[in-house]
């Protein structure tokens, strides 16, 4: 039995890392220019009391208060009658529930209650399908994220996320398979395929956009270095291709006045974070990685009274640059260069609640290259 389960997960493994790189090779780099439908600058089908109260609630949620940022949603909510069917009150429902899901995992920690309600939403069909997709993209980002954080296990996103009754069929998990599933690279086949879905129902910058930057950072992984791979350069240039994306959308949101979009930074992570799993080769990946941090780093300097959240994203990156640089040079020291590196250590140490995500790359840090993290190591 046990011999006929892995070679039957072995044969699900390559089957999901084909989905995953015709997902983000073929699909995506043909896609990038298509979606031009563009959020508009302020939603005219939320009233301005929603859209402050969830600014508001955001804000409650920082300050580490998630209860009470919840219950200003709720309270949003409770404002619709339960019999109003009309257009504006499903759509504001909706959004609204989208909200409360997106505060409830991201800072309340309750994994069943939020993608609970994500894919009710989904399931709901007075909902359009641009509410649909949207809420169908934050449940896959939502389980994404929690994993690479470590916020939720594996089994917690596969009972409540792949096996939930109202997303299974559309992420073509059962008992069956999902049963397999032990660890975060197994949920990615799932979340790829909730990302290509969300993308048909959604097509604006911000959930077909960030679907595509997410399917990306998904694919890196799977993706073998020349001259093993074949698809390792198609896979560079639909990377390059989602940057030039995201500069033409900065450009377009600055010019109408709308110039900090929270899709915007997160893109600009996935795409770091792509880079970085991407095997070495001829291409210089840290050089990715550092383009990346570098462009989120001025996007979201110019725009400081309404990007506060990013700074993780940032410091996230820098972290990661550091261990991959450190890494790359076998943990010599000498091999590294220190003065191209000093920034990201600035940035990270002035940061509070910084995490190590490799702490045998910082110990050759605290010793060799900047003493002053001798102390937390």
């Amino acid at each position: 039995m046990l011999s006929i389960h892995s070679a039957h997960k072995d044969t699900v493994l390559r089957i999901a890392l084909a989905t995953l790189i015709v997902l983000a090779i073929v699909i995506l780099a043909a896609l990038f220019g298509m979606y031009k439908a563009k959020s508009p600058v302020a939603d005219i089908n939320l009233s301005a009391a929603a859209v402050a109260a969830y600014a508001e609630a955001r804000g409650i949620a920082n300050q580490g208060d998630s209860n009470a940022a919840i219950a200003q949603i709720e309270q949003q909510l409770a404002n619709i009658p339960a019999g109003n069917t009309d257009a504006n009150s499903v759509y504001t429902r909706a959004k609204l529930s989208i909200y409360k899901a997106d505060i409830t995992l991201t800072y309340g920690g309750n994994a069943q209650e939020g993608f609970a309600l994500l894919s009710n939403v989904y399931a709901e069909t007075k909902n359009n399908d641009a509410m649909r997709g949207e809420a169908l993209m934050v449940a896959m980002a939502q389980a994404l994220q929690s994993l690479d954080e470590g916020r939720f296990t594996a089994a917690q996103i596969r009972d409540y996320v792949l096996l939930n009754e109202n997303f299974k069929a559309t992420l073509e998990s059962d008992a069956g398979v999902a049963a397999a599933v032990q660890t975060a690279a197994d949920t990615y086949p799932y979340l790829t395929r909730g990302f290509a879905a969300a993308m048909k129902l959604n097509t604006t910058e911000r959930v077909a956009g960030l679907s595509k930057t997410y399917t990306l950072r998904l694919a890196a992984p799977a993706i073998a270095p020349p001259p093993t791979g074949g698809y390792y350069h198609s896979f560079v240039a639909a990377l390059e291709s989602a940057e030039e994306w995201l500069g033409v959308v900065v450009k377009e949101y600055t010019s109408e006045q709308a110039p900090y979009q929270e899709f915007i930074t997160t893109s600009y992570y996935n795409l770091a974070l792509a880079y970085e799993a991407l095997p070495q080769s001829d291409v210089d990946t840290l050089v990715g990685m550092t383009r990346m941090h570098n462009k989120l780093a001025a996007y979201v300097a110019a725009y400081p009274d309404v990007s506060v959240g990013t700074s993780a994203y940032l410091t996230g990156i820098s972290t990661r640059l550091v261990c991959k640089t450190i890494t790359e040079a076998n943990f010599d020291a000498t091999r590294v260069n220190k003065d191209a590196l000093q920034p990201y250590l600035d940035e990270i140490y002035s940061t509070d609640g910084w995490v190590a995500s490799c702490r045998d790359a910082f110990e050759v840090v605290s010793k060799k290259i900047d003493t002053r993290f001798a102390k937390f190591f």
